[in-house]
């Protein structure tokens, strides 16, 4: 009782959440800073794409003999160009930690931006902004997408700024300034996210039918179609075999309001994966074992929070002497008025997490975007912690709780990551055992890590580290296989490798220009498609190193 006695005591002072979020930064930087193998599963491949594209021509590598970079540029190619440039200076994985440590602050600033502009009489309570924190290593990282990772700073910027043009408050040249900064950055980074802003605009001025609103949404959206049109990549196409149909032959075998899906291509998640998909936004990446308890834990705090919030009453029976004291005590809670701004932004936010769900898993044509519902989750999740009621954050007991989400967060992130960390040990120590300039095929069955929801495949690309860590050519490299990407092989020159996430369709021809191959085994022993596999691979290599479920082979 003492400790909570001297909590409360110190939570009423005005710099303890101030102390709070520095030691929450503080964590988060050396995070960042420590870990060596980060649990996001696409990452190696945009590593890569960078890695080429800084090394090319250089010698000390075959990059120029087998990749063309392409000549266009698109709005996907920027990450890669900046980490290109960083990795120059700092090294490939130095020059990723670079952009990670840029890519916290921004959210977190953008967070902090946006709940103020919600928010302005108040001004967000500096405890509320310790949730910031449930967004920082969200779902949307653990898949890699880094360079709409890298982007959704300036959605939130963007909303923020928006709601200032809004209300009129500060200085009106410099919510302009930011407002169109974000915008650039947005059509710059990644058509996905900037396309959200426009649609959370959109949402906004159907509750909120003031001219400024409106002219705002209109010059967004001219903006965003100007430039997805001329870099944002929108309408190259998608992959090469989902090929462009017209608008009449959509109806052909379709039913109703089904030719969308054939006018588009689209691909619609179940209701089950949506759920999964919400659960990882919301409560964290993780596998069942420990996403139920952690989602259970997180319901009962967050009743206690609202408990804590209701206006205690008086007992004692229905005399007029407890119906005053009781008519005092609701009284005496401060009376906040819901703006019209307020009341829009809330009702979008709200619509904007509905249309999430239902959203398609992705689209190809008129290009590929995949996983939309699950990337717009992670904005919606951006747009709703901010909506978090006010009177949750004034008393020292609901400080105690919301701190203690925070540091639940990162302090479970953090464990996980270091135990995937042991994970990764065997593939890279196999990796570092191949000489540079070699070309190296993968047969990928074993994938998953024990720590992270199954479907983030954190595994899957370790291979590509041997492209990142020793130059050398990986048959696992995604290349062109979409015509947004940055770096193709050169004709006639790409690597024989089996179809990426298709192992079980390996073949013997599969190996003709490979010299190294890493296989990862399957979760269960004795599978008939695996003993043939590894029979095929034995004919023609040798077995260098077996441990942990993955083996390192070299050709005969």
């Amino acid at each position: 009782m003492k400790i909570l006695q001297k909590w409360d005591a110190w939570a009423e002072q005005k710099r303890s959440p101030y102390i709070l979020l520095a030691i929450l930064a503080v964590i988060n930087v050396l995070y960042i800073l420590l870990v060596d193998i980060f649990p996001f599963q696409d990452m190696p491949q945009h590593l890569t794409y960078a890695k080429i594209i800084g090394d090319y021509g250089k010698s000390g590598n075959l990059f120029e003999r087998y990749y063309d970079l392409t000549a266009h540029f698109t709005t996907y190619h920027t990450y890669h160009w900046v980490l290109s440039f960083l990795g120059r200076l700092f090294g490939i994985e130095a020059g990723f930690k670079v952009l990670l440590l840029l890519y916290f602050v921004s959210l977190s600033w953008g967070m902090s931006y946006l709940m103020d502009a919600y928010d302005p009489d108040l001004k967000a309570s500096p405890w509320k902004k310790l949730l910031i924190q449930l967004c920082i290593w969200n779902a949307t990282i653990g898949m890699g997408f880094m360079p709409f990772v890298q982007s959704m700073p300036f959605f939130t910027i963007a909303i923020g700024a928006f709601l200032r043009l809004r209300t009129g408050r500060g200085d009106l040249v410099k919510n302009w300034v930011v407002f169109w900064v974000a915008l650039v950055l947005l059509s710059l980074t990644h058509v996905v996210t900037a396309c959200a802003v426009v649609f959370f605009l959109a949402l906004y001025t159907l509750f909120d039918r003031a001219e400024r609103p409106f002219f705002i949404l209109l010059a967004n959206v001219l903006f965003f179609l100007v430039t997805s049109r001329l870099y944002g990549g929108l309408g190259r196409g998608g992959l090469t075999e989902h090929q462009t149909i017209q608008w009449s032959e959509s109806f052909v075998h379709s039913y109703d309001f089904e030719f969308v899906t054939s006018l588009f291509n689209v691909t619609w998640s179940p209701l089950p994966v949506t759920m999964n998909y919400v659960f990882w936004n919301f409560i964290g990446p993780y596998q069942l074992t420990t996403l139920i308890p952690l989602a259970l834990l997180y319901a009962v705090l967050v009743f206690i929070l609202y408990r804590l919030s209701a206006p205690k009453k008086v007992s004692g029976g229905p005399g007029e002497k407890n119906k005053k004291k009781n008519a005092e005590v609701v009284t005496s809670v401060p009376e906040k008025v819901e703006k019209k701004f307020q009341y829009a932004y809330k009702m979008a936010a709200k619509i904007f997490l509905l249309f999430a769900i239902f959203l398609p898993w992705g689209i190809y044509i008129p290009s590929e975007i995949t996983f939309i519902n699950y990337r717009l989750l992670t904005l919606a999740l951006f747009l709703i912690i901010g909506l978090w009621p006010w009177n949750w954050f004034e008393h020292s007991r609901q400080k105690l709780i919301v701190t203690f989400i925070a540091f639940l967060s990162i302090g479970l992130y953090s464990y996980k990551t270091y135990l995937y960390q042991q994970e990764t040990k065997v593939p890279l120590r196999m990796i570092s055992r191949i000489p540079s300039n070699r070309i190296v095929g993968s047969v990928v069955f074993g994938n998953r890590s024990e720590h992270f929801t199954r479907i983030l495949r954190l595994t899957h690309f370790l291979p590509m580290y041997y492209t990142l860590r020793n130059s050398g050519i990986n048959g696992q490299f995604w290349a062109c296989y979409a015509p947004h990407l940055p770096v193709c092989y050169k004709p006639g020159k790409a690597v024989s490798n089996t179809p990426d996430w298709h192992p079980w369709k390996f073949k013997a021809e599969d190996l003709n220009d490979v010299d190294y191959l890493l296989y990862s085994t399957m979760y269960y022993a004795n599978n008939p498609v695996e003993t043939g596999i590894k029979q095929a691979i034995l004919e023609r290599m040798n077995a260098l190193d077996c441990e942990a479920g993955w083996c390192l082979y070299r050709k005969k």
